[in-house]
C-alpha cells in the first residue's frame, strides 16, 4: 500500500477573488488546471470552479476565455 501524504505547508500566494492562503498543493492544483493566461492569479479551488469554466473541448482546463477553449485547443481547432 503507498502512502500519499497532503502537503499542508502553507505558500505565499493567495486566491486572487477571496483572498484566502492556498496550501502548496492547493497552488500545484491551481497550476496543473489552469490555462497558461489565467496562471498568474490563483484561485482557491472554489472561485476556480465558480469564476472560470472549464474548456468545451478537452474538459481538462480551465479558462477565462469567453469561448471556452484552452490555449491548447484553441490552436489545434485553428489548425
Amino acid at each position: 500500500m503507498t502512502w500519499r501524504e497532503r502537503l499542508v505547508t502553507p505558500s505565499a500566494a493567495g486566491c486572487c477573488v477571496c483572498d484566502s492562503l492556498l496550501t502548496v498543493q492547493e497552488l500545484e492544483e491551481f497550476y496543473s488546471m489552469a490555462d497558461e493566461p489565467v496562471r498568474g492569479e490563483p484561485h482557491c479551488r472554489r472561485c476556480l470552479e465558480t469564476h472560470l469554466r472549464l474548456c468545451r473541448e478537452c474538459s481538462g482546463r480551465y479558462t477565462a476565455d469567453g469561448d471556452a477553449l484552452c490555449g491548447e485547443c484553441a490552436v489545434a481547432d485553428v489548425c
